[in-house]
């Protein structure tokens, strides 16, 4: 710091604390210690190489290298697209007090743009659209991304089903790329979903909390959608799926079937 003082400013963070914000900077795995430069460049990140063992002397050569302009930066085309998603699975769909059933038939992505840094004033600040996000870093999150992958796509492709042509879902990994200060999303926790409406595209967001499923997804737009729509009981389920639900409800003891229509009652939010 001494040498580079006034070019340079010096800050030392929590890397468990912040786990996420750290993506930023490039720094898509939980490794620690971890170093990185962050410049007024919102697509160039320059993350000291992972594996190397950060010394004085390598500080030192690191910073050296930079000022001398010869650091290649990591940008988002350095990855050529975010990582293809899993083969989607059936999902089995649960009955409310016991009992599953698994659709007929699963659906892929394609109803889900796949968004860059580029693409961000395009899609999301899309003044004529709502936007339903999923922010996730393919490089952290593991298991619980191709859960709500999987929940996120059905949601969409079920909007698109029912006619929805005002909602646009989109996912944004931040593992790939940079967040651009025209979307200043909270990454205090990922993965997370929020709710850009077309005539509000200005934080603090609306996020979805607690339980993703693709019900609560739909719901979740529906509240906060600028271009209002409607949506049927169990919106994610199809027709032949809504049928099944209804047969298998009614084969439930009363208790049980009495509190199983309740919950056909749209959740609100705040």
């Amino acid at each position: 710091a001494a040498a580079h003082r006034g070019r340079l400013v010096c800050l030392l963070a929590d890397g468990v604390a912040h786990r996420y914000r750290k993506i930023a900077l490039g720094l898509t795995t939980d490794t620690l210690p971890a170093m990185a430069f962050n410049t007024k460049d919102e697509h160039a990140r320059y993350p000291f190489p992972e594996g190397k063992a950060i010394t004085s002397a390598a500080v030192r050569a690191f910073c050296a290298d930079f000022f001398a302009n010869r650091l290649r930066p990591l940008l988002p085309d350095d990855a050529s697209a975010a990582p293809a998603p899993p083969p989607l699975e059936r999902v089995a769909l649960d009955l409310p007090d016991g009992g599953t059933f698994t659709p007929a038939r699963p659906q892929g992505l394609s109803h889900v743009v796949n968004l860059t840094a580029a693409d961000v004033e395009r899609v999301v600040h899309d003044a004529t659209k709502d936007v339903l996000l999923l922010a996730y870093s393919s490089a952290q999150c593991g298991e619980a991304c191709g859960d709500l992958e999987v929940y996120f796509s059905r949601a969409a492709a079920r909007l698109a089903d029912l006619g929805v042509r005002t909602v646009v879902a989109a996912r944004y990994d931040l593992a790939v790329h940079a967040v651009p200060p025209s979307l200043p999303l909270p990454l205090d926790s990922l993965p997370l979903v929020a709710m850009l409406p077309a005539a509000d595209k200005e934080p603090p967001f609306r996020l979805l909390e607690g339980e993703l499923r693709p019900r609560r997804l739909m719901y979740f737009a529906q509240h906060h959608a600028t271009h209002k729509f409607r949506l049927p009981e169990n919106p994610h389920l199809d027709r032949e799926q809504n049928r099944m639900w209804h047969e298998q409800v009614a084969q439930l003891p009363e208790d049980r079937r009495e509190r199983a229509l309740a919950s056909l009652t749209p959740e609100s939010f705040a």
